[in-house]
């Protein structure tokens, strides 16, 4: 039997034996789905667009009040991955400016804590979630080269991923 979605079930079972039989029930509630072994991989790249970048990597170069813009992929690698959850810890010098997209739809939720629900993924099913954000001003960094680290957390269950970038901001 698949007792994949929550509700009360009755098991029966009948045995037979030449002209013996017997015969039982048990209920069986399921509260949620099992929890299956699941391996969460994560991946950050960014872009500075005040820059012109087309394309996302890492380390990304950029100056006070240039707009980045992240690239984050969650992949699970193994079972189903229930109500999988992505929070991006921001640092202070970095301003969350939105436009929040997953598998380039539009996404009105906020990737700052408690994070987005990306849902159940299976295996093999990645995700492509992209949000823009802004460097402080000047005075939010020191003169010369400054490493600006954002960390993005995925997690599910007691299993969780993580990973970081590097922004290197020049003040002069």
């Amino acid at each position: 039997c698949n007792y994949a979605n929550p509700g009360v079930y009755t098991a029966k079972a009948m045995v037979e034996r030449g002209s013996l039989s017997s015969q039982g029930s048990v209920v069986i509630n399921v509260t949620g789905p099992a929890s299956l072994p699941t391996s969460l991989g994560i991946t950050i790249l960014a872009r500075n667009i005040t820059a012109g970048q087309t394309s996302f990597g890492d380390p990304v170069s950029a100056k006070p009040l240039d707009k980045i813009e992240f690239q984050i992929q969650v992949s699970n690698n193994a079972g189903i991955a229930y109500n999988v959850v992505l929070k991006n810890i921001t640092p202070t010098q970095l301003i969350y400016l939105g436009n929040l997209k997953v598998n380039g739809v539009a996404n009105s939720g906020s990737i700052l804590s408690p994070g987005i629900t990306l849902g159940d993924m299976a295996s093999g099913s990645p995700r492509l979630i992209t949000f823009e954000s802004q460097l402080a001003p000047d005075s939010s960094f020191a003169f010369g080269n400054n490493d600006v680290i954002n960390t993005v957390i995925a997690s599910v269950n007691n299993t969780a991923g993580s990973d970081a970038i590097t922004l290197t901001v020049q003040r002069v």
